[in-house]
């Protein structure tokens, strides 16, 4: 959590969210190679704490917060729901105990305001609070983690909830491109492309920053064929993405893609 420099203090949830998620991972899978990263884990420690201490004072992670005192400025979005999902995978650190109890909290309480009556919004950092796919990628995300952390059934029900939600965004037929643009060249598929938000009308390969393994989890928790249904749409899609010849997707650059495709 960042302090003692001349930052903007305005802060979206999403991205410390994202940050204390992935840096676990990134130790993980470090860890299992014999690497240390001490000042990795430190800052993952950071945000675990300050994620912990927002949700003590205001039962919510807010909208955007202001860095140095922790004041929740704007609220009413799901921008923070990875907070639940990094503190549950936080539960072996030192404060464990206390992170674990905080995301089963925020997840019964996210649940009730923004799963439970379909209002998961907020999640990009460009369409202020409107509904959106990232906020159920992410809430998807955290209740299976935290499933994984205490084995509690109420967390997987939750998670096949926020699983039909972010199916929704997941386009299932294939649409046409104008004639002549490189979509249509190409003959792009849009079945397993997920859209944006109800702002960004586009399509891009997978949910937000994951691979989709989530509906992968799920589906073998549960042994509901549908999640591994989603799933394979979203990932039959992906290679099309990537550039592999110069001139192949307009000026794009080989070896590289891009999150926008407009529907």
């Amino acid at each position: 959590w960042p302090s003692g420099r001349k930052i903007a203090m305005h802060q979206h949830m999403r991205m410390p969210a994202d940050a204390a998620f992935f840096f676990q991972k990134a130790i993980a899978l470090e860890k299992g190679r014999g690497r240390e990263h001490p000042q990795w884990v430190a800052a993952v420690i950071s945000n675990l704490d300050a994620f912990a201490k927002l949700w003590r004072a205001n039962h919510d992670f807010g909208h955007f917060v202001n860095r140095e005192t922790l004041k929740i400025e704007e609220t009413g979005s799901a921008a923070g729901a990875l907070c639940i999902g990094a503190l549950a995978l936080g539960a072996e650190l030192p404060n464990g105990k206390e992170y674990l109890a905080v995301a089963q909290e925020a997840a019964d309480a996210y649940y009730q305001r923004y799963v439970e009556n379909g209002w998961l919004v907020g999640g990009p950092l460009d369409i202020g609070i409107a509904p959106d796919s990232e906020s159920a990628t992410a809430m998807l995300e955290s209740l299976v983690t935290l499933y994984e952390a205490d084995r509690n059934p109420q967390y997987l029900k939750y998670a096949q909830v926020a699983a039909d939600i972010l199916s929704s965004w997941v386009v299932a037929y294939n649409a046409p491109f104008p004639p002549g643009t490189d979509c249509d060249r190409i003959k792009l598929q849009t079945v397993g492309g997920v859209l944006a938000n109800s702002r960004n009308h586009h399509i891009g390969p997978t949910a937000a920053t994951t691979s989709g393994d989530m509906f992968l989890r799920l589906y073998r928790y549960t042994g509901r064929a549908v999640y591994l249904k989603v799933l394979q749409d979203i990932v039959s899609g992906l290679p099309q993405y990537l550039c592999i010849q110069p001139g192949e997707i307009g000026k794009m650059a080989v070896g590289k893609m891009s999150e926008q495709y407009n529907m």
